[in-house]
């Protein structure tokens, strides 16, 4: 139970794990979904502790902790818990301003090229959260016409990505295509339709035969010992 733990230790779990997050990996924003609702009965900490990741990182990983919190939100919700979710409305416009490096002064908008190049990537994300109605049809025009804008004018801040950015942000979207490829055959799409490459290979797949089921718990059984020699082994790292 939460109430028996440590609520400066669930805290400082929960920045590790950002601290880890160095690119896109599902396995990592995975991990840090699941810490973040397991101990959702501090979640101001924990989103607070999120928000100060993103303002800390760079423009990369500042998309990477956007996804992250965009997988939040939704396991979150799925199971009816919307303290994530409020406070992320709260400041979605900051939210924005942050991952597409903006900056406002007197008036004027400064932005990078890596902040423009995050620009169709937070549309993405924010078309996903108007239609699952985590923000408003208004407040989603809003946003949309000025992440439209900014993409039509030149950035005023830095020059042009380098060679290594581009390889690095290559990867990364290479690595989230992995993703929505992944959640496709879990979940029903976000317009309520279920994934036609699912179907297609649902008909064309054979019946489980008892040799099947077999290998299945063969490889089963290898996955639990792996998971607790890898429990195990992270807790002896601890106490030594």
């Amino acid at each position: 139970m939460d109430e028996d733990l440590d609520p400066f230790e669930i805290h400082t779990g929960f920045l590790e794990m950002l601290k880890q997050q160095t690119n896109a990996s599902a396995r990592v924003i995975h991990n840090i979904t699941s810490y973040a609702y397991r101990h959702k009965n501090f979640h101001e900490g924990l989103f607070q502790g999120l928000l100060d990741a993103i303002k800390q990182a760079d423009t990369m990983r500042r998309l990477n902790f956007l996804y992250t919190l965009d997988n939040i939100c939704r396991n979150a919700s799925k199971y009816h818990f919307e303290g994530y979710l409020e406070g992320t409305k709260q400041i979605v416009e900051e939210i924005v301003d942050l991952v597409i490096d903006v900056q406002r002064k007197e008036g004027s908008i400064l932005q990078s090229q890596e902040g423009k190049a995050n620009i169709a990537a937070v549309k993405k994300v924010l078309m996903v959260w108007k239609s699952k109605s985590f923000i408003s049809t208004g407040r989603h025009e809003r946003l949309s016409q000025f992440l439209g804008s900014l993409a039509e004018e030149k950035s005023q801040a830095g020059g042009p990505l380098s060679k290594d950015a581009i390889l690095r942000r290559m990867e990364e979207d290479r690595e989230r295509q992995k993703k929505a490829r992944e959640e496709s055959w879990v979940r029903m799409s976000d317009n309520g339709e279920v994934d036609k490459e699912f179907l297609s290979a649902w008909k064309k797949a054979k019946r489980i035969s008892s040799a099947d089921h077999l290998l299945m718990e063969k490889f089963n059984a290898r996955f639990m010992l792996a998971k607790e020699e890898a429990f195990l082994g992270s807790h002896t790292s601890v106490v030594s």
